[in-house]
């Protein structure tokens, strides 16, 4: 995937041109207001994903955005214009180039008007059909996540007129989103518990000579053993009632009264021999018992580590993934809390967090238009690390009036009074 490298923009306003190159990692615009920050991020944004409403409402002539991918230093550009037919109907063009490949041409209408429409006959494809083909193409070049200032995104704003507040709608398809995440690692934490199954099942058949076993087991730690034993039976959640607590407990006091005879080289029971020969098979079961769990916590460490921050950001309020895979949080009285009863902050926060994790850590260009709306100073500061360690290959891309989240990135900042001069 692409990030971005260098940005020109062409008859802002009628009049203003600017270019300036971006960082790889961390970027800054900041201005006074009217310094054209907003307006170009919002352009960018645009560009980035086809938005041609907003394209079509900005006002400029052209623009350039060049792109590179960081693993092969390989470019690609996306120029866009906007110009009329001969009709005297306003289109959109794009021109897509990669390398040295010829560049691809879309030309799309500023409306989704189907009465004008399908006055542009056979001259051109429909609106819809453009703007497909154009997503398609976008999306084969880069990844790109953005958050404007409303939070919700510009597609549903314009069509969910059920009144509720954006951030609020916008916090509804976040979750949702969380969801589905939740329950893709969720599913393949249960597959390393089935595969951990069945090598459960194929240790049955596994034998070896009773001084192999002798040999081995001088090495065994009875209380580690123990613990994990118990753990598994509590993961796999066999009640208490069918005794296995007191069985674990009887196999090892056996295994142990077994390791003293052997070590005073006296000889040992029966019940004590059967403790030295299932060793081999319960080795093998903790052995692959440890390395299921070190594989379910890689797997689910993204959802641990979102759960932390908010948790280490949050005061009075813990938040979890529910059996059903949802984030809920609960007061520290105990009471669960609807996501939409937080403060703003709370939902913001979870917003802006919430869209880098579902990141997943893949190349992303993250924009946003003023991330610290709403948020304390404290997160404003931690902000910015904090969507690093959700994702360290984002390329962020903050319009921004806040000191605080600049924080210690001082020299990531690109100041627009310098840009447009």
């Amino acid at each position: 995937m692409n990030i971005l490298r260098r940005i020109a923009v062409f008859g802002l306003w009628g009049e203003q041109n600017l270019a300036f190159d971006v960082h790889r990692d961390i970027n800054f615009l900041i201005g006074e207001n009217g310094t054209g920050k907003t307006t170009v991020i919002n352009l960018i944004a645009a560009i980035l994903t086809a938005d041609i409403p907003t394209l079509s409402r900005l006002s400029f002539s052209n623009a350039s955005l060049e792109l590179v991918d960081p693993e092969t230093d390989s470019p690609s550009t996306i120029a866009v214009s906007k110009e009329q037919d001969d009709i005297s109907a306003p289109l959109v063009e794009y021109a897509i180039t990669a390398g040295r490949s010829e560049s691809v041409k879309y030309r799309l209408p500023q409306t989704t008007n189907t009465r004008f429409l399908s006055s542009l006959g056979t001259r051109n494809p429909t609106f819809l059909t453009h703007r497909l083909s154009l997503t398609d193409h976008l999306t084969r070049l880069l990844n790109v996540r953005w958050l404007s200032v409303n939070r919700a995104e510009a597609t549903q704003a314009r069509e969910d007129r059920s009144g509720d507040p954006d951030v609020d709608r916008k916090l509804d398809q976040l979750g949702t989103e969380l969801t589905k995440l939740f329950s893709a690692l969720t599913k393949l934490s249960e597959a390393e518990t089935i595969a951990f199954q069945r090598v459960v099942f194929a240790s049955l058949l596994h034998q070896e000579s009773f001084s192999s076993i002798l040999d081995n087991i001088k090495e065994i730690d009875i209380e580690r053993e123990r613990s994990i034993l118990h753990q598994i039976f509590s993961t796999f959640k066999i009640p208490a009632s069918d005794g296995y607590s007191a069985k674990i407990d009887y196999h090892f006091e056996m295994l142990r009264r077994a390791l003293d005879q052997v070590a005073r080289s006296e000889g040992v029971e029966a019940n004590e021999i059967g403790a030295i020969i299932a060793v081999p098979r319960l080795q093998i079961v903790i052995k692959e018992w440890n390395a299921m769990v070190t594989r379910q916590e890689q797997i689910q460490r993204p959802t641990t580590l979102f759960l932390k921050i908010l948790n280490d950001l949050f005061r009075r309020k813990t938040a979890r993934v529910n059996d059903r895979n949802e984030l809920v949080l609960s007061s520290d009285s105990g009471r669960q809390l609807n996501l939409k009863d937080l403060s703003s902050g709370e939902k913001q926060l979870i917003i802006i967090l919430g869209e880098a994790l579902l990141q997943g850590n893949a190349r992303c260009i993250y924009i946003a238009d003023e991330p610290e709306i709403s948020l304390h100073v404290a997160w404003q500061e931690h902000l910015v690390t904090n969507l690093r360690r959700l994702n360290s290959n984002s390329q962020l891309l903050f319009a921004t009036h806040s000191p605080d989240i600049v924080s210690s990135y001082d020299d990531r900042v690109l100041q627009m009074e310098a840009i447009i001069g």
